[in-house]
C-alpha cells in the first residue's frame, strides 16, 4: 500500500484538484484507492459530490479525543467501485485545538490507517493549506509526498517551509520520504512558466514528474459539478493530463516490482489457438494475417513521430527485431491486432500512446489456449504500450522491441508504417 500526502501550504496550486483527479484516474485504471480529505474546507469531499453535512462521521472522528472508539471503516464512503473517501467537514478545524497537549497527537492518523479493514493500492491524503497538526499527521503517516507547484514566484518561495517540516520529521522519527513534484496550471507559452519550470527542474531533478497539468477550464467545471474529470469529460486535456500522471505514478512504484517476462520462456502459439483466432475474427469479417518469413531487422529513424501528449516521456530510438512467435502485434483490417496468452489472467487490457494510455479490454477468443485479443485502430507512427493484466502492468512478452522509462522499467514499442 502506497500512502501519498498531497501537500503545499500555498493555496491555489491545484492541490485538491490533483488529489481528486489523480485518485479517480488511478481507480479508472483498476487500482483500489482511498482518498482522505484532511482539509477542513472539505473541497475534495464536495468535489466528488459528497455532502458531508448529512454524514454521521467524518475525518474529525479520526482525531477526536475519543477517536480510538471510532473504527475507520465506519467513516469510509464509497464514491465508486475502486474509489473510497474519508470525507471532511468544517468541524475538523477544531481538532488541532482539542488535541493540544494530548499524548501521541501526531500519530492519530497512522494508528487509524493500521486498522484499515481492506487493502488499498493507494491511500492519497489531501492536506490542508498549512503546516499544522493535520498536515503533520498526514506526513507522519505517508511514505511519499507529492508537492503541486503552480508556476509562480510565491509558489517557489513557499517550498522552503514544507521541506523544513519534512526535515524535522526525518530527524525526529528517522523517517525518509519519496518526494514528487508536479507542475500545475501549466501554460508553456508564457516566459515566466518556462523560467519557473527550469528552476523547479534544477531543484528537483528526476523527482519532477514528466507529466504536468495544463490550465484547463474543464477541470474547474468538473469540480463545480461535483465530479472528477474522469466522470465529467474524458475528451478534455485535463483528463489526458491526469491519466498521464496516474500512469507515471504507477510506473514510479514499479521500479523494483515490475513483472518481467523473458521472451525465451514464451512458448510458440499452438495451431489450435491460431485456428480459433481465425474463427473468432471471421465473425467480424476480418482475417488473421500469418507471415511466412520474418523481415530483416531495421533500425528506426531517430526522427520518429510519437502520437502522445507532450508531457509523456520522450521515446528513445529502438531496434525492432521480429520476435520468434506469432503473437506480436501486427496490422490487420481495421487496425492493429494485439494478442496476449495467459493461463491465470481474468482480465487483460492494452494501453499506449495510440489510445492516450486509456486501458481497453481484450477479448478472450479461445479458452483452451487462453488467448486474448483486441483490434485497436492505430494510425501510422511509433507507439509505446503495455498490457494491464489483472491490474498489473506487463510488457508484451511477444515483442522484443522496447524503450526504457525514466523509472527503471520499460515499455513495449511498435512501429506502424
Amino acid at each position: 500500500m502506497r500512502v501519498i500526502a498531497v501537500a503545499n501550504q500555498k493555496g491555489g496550486c491545484g492541490k485538491t484538484t490533483t488529489a481528486i483527479n489523480l485518485t479517480a484516474s488511478l481507480a479508472f485504471l483498476h487500482k483500489k484507492v482511498l482518498l482522505i480529505d484532511l482539509d477542513p474546507q472539505g473541497h475534495s469531499t464536495c468535489g466528488l459530490g459528497i455532502q458531508a453535512e448529512g454524514l454521521a462521521k467524518t475525518a474529525y472522528d479520526l482525531f477526536h479525543r475519543n477517536g480510538h472508539q471510532t473504527s475507520i471503516s465506519d467513516i469510509v464512503v464509497s464514491v465508486e467501485q475502486d474509489l473510497h473517501l474519508i470525507p471532511s467537514h468544517v468541524v475538523l478545524s477544531a481538532a488541532e485545538q482539542e488535541l493540544a497537549g494530548a499524548d501521541g497527537r501526531e500519530r492519530r492518523l497512522i494508528e487509524q490507517l493500521d486498522q484499515l479493514p481492506q487493502p488499498y493500492d493507494y491511500v492519497v491524503i489531501d492536506c490542508p493549506p498549512n503546516l499544522g497538526l493535520l498536515t503533520y499527521n498526514a506526513l507522519r503517516a505517508s511514505d511519499e509526498v507529492m508537492i503541486p507547484i503552480e508556476p509562480s514566484f510565491f509558489s517557489l518561495h513557499g517550498l522552503a517551509k514544507i521541506f523544513e517540516t519534512l526535515d524535522r520529521i526525518k530527524r525526529e522519527f528517522n523517517k525518509t520520504f519519496k518526494i514528487h513534484a508536479l507542475l500545475t496550471r501549466y501554460e508553456k507559452r508564457t516566459k515566466l512558466t518556462r523560467e519557473i519550470e527550469e528552476e523547479v527542474r534544477r531543484h528537483f531533478n528526476d523527482q519532477l514528474f514528466s507529466s504536468y497539468i495544463r490550465e484547463n477550464v474543464r477541470l474547474r467545471e468538473a469540480a463545480a459539478a461535483g465530479k472528477s474529470i474522469v466522470k465529467f469529460d474524458r475528451n478534455s486535456t485535463g483528463f489526458q493530463d491526469y491519466m498521464s500522471l496516474a500512469i507515471e505514478m504507477i510506473e514510479r512504484g514499479m521500479v523494483r516490482h515490475e513483472r518481467i517476462i523473458d521472451i525465451s520462456e514464451v512458448e510458440p502459439i499452438p495451431a489450435a489457438a491460431t485456428s480459433a483466432a481465425d474463427e473468432a475474427l471471421s465473425v467480424l469479417g476480418l482475417s488473421f494475417e500469418h507471415e511466412d518469413a520474418s523481415p530483416q531487422a531495421e533500425e528506426e529513424s531517430t526522427n520518429i513521430a510519437v502520437a502522445s501528449e507532450p508531457q509523456m516521456p520522450a521515446v528513445s530510438p529502438a531496434i525492432t527485431i521480429e520476435p520468434p512467435v506469432s503473437l506480436a502485434p501486427h496490422p490487420v483490417l481495421g487496425g492493429v491486432l494485439f494478442s496476449f496468452r495467459s493461463d491465470q489472467a481474468n482480465e487483460v487490457m492494452v494501453a499506449g500512446d495510440f489510445n492516450r494510455w486509456i486501458a481497453e479490454p481484450l477479448v478472450k477468443v479461445d479458452s483452451e489456449s487462453n488467448l486474448w485479443q483486441k483490434i485497436v485502430p492505430v494510425d501510422p507512427g511509433t507507439y509505446r504500450y503495455k498490457f494491464l493484466v489483472d491490474g498489473e502492468w506487463v510488457r508484451d512478452p511477444s515483442n522484443i522491441s522496447e524503450v526504457p522509462t525514466s523509472y527503471g522499467g520499460s515499455n513495449s514499442v511498435i512501429e506502424i508504417q
